[in-house]
């Protein structure tokens, strides 16, 4: 079902996107703003059309981070101990995280945002950057 009322971001029920057809159920959908009634598409659908003709692109990862008093850091690049010490946090409250990160990248070059996150899923990860730098 959707809502005439236009709301945008996310809506929580069972549908299937329109795009592709897939089923999901939860958070793994977004209002399509672009839609007189908000009809759902999915986070994967909805990825390349978020920046469309954007130089700068959406990157959407999945991985383990530290989390600290100042923010993420990906678990690959830092031990437990560097987070700790970079971000001021003490040792025994930074913890492992699993999750979604998202940033705007231009692909071959270095431009690049920092990194968003960590989301519980690549759909929040998305419209945390339709929030940020999406047109309003």
């Amino acid at each position: 079902m959707n809502s005439p009322s236009g709301a945008k971001g996310m809506i929580m029920l069972t549908e299937k996107c329109v795009k592709c057809g897939a089923e999901i159920t939860g958070d793994g959908f977004l209002a399509d703003e672009s839609k007189p009634y908000g009809d759902l598409i999915c986070w994967k659908c909805k990825l390349p059309l978020a920046f469309a003709g954007e130089f700068m692109q959406p990157q959407i990862v999945e991985g383990d981070s530290w989390d600290t008093d100042n923010g993420y850091y990906d678990c690959e690049i830092f031990t437990q101990e560097d987070a700790a010490e970079d971000s001021g946090t003490p040792l025994d409250e930074v913890t492992k995280v699993h999750g979604f990160c998202a940033r705007l990248s231009a692909n071959g070059y270095l431009d690049a945002t920092e990194w968003q996150g960590s989301y519980d899923t690549p759909a929040e990860a998305l419209q945390a950057l339709i929030d940020t730098y999406g047109d309003d």
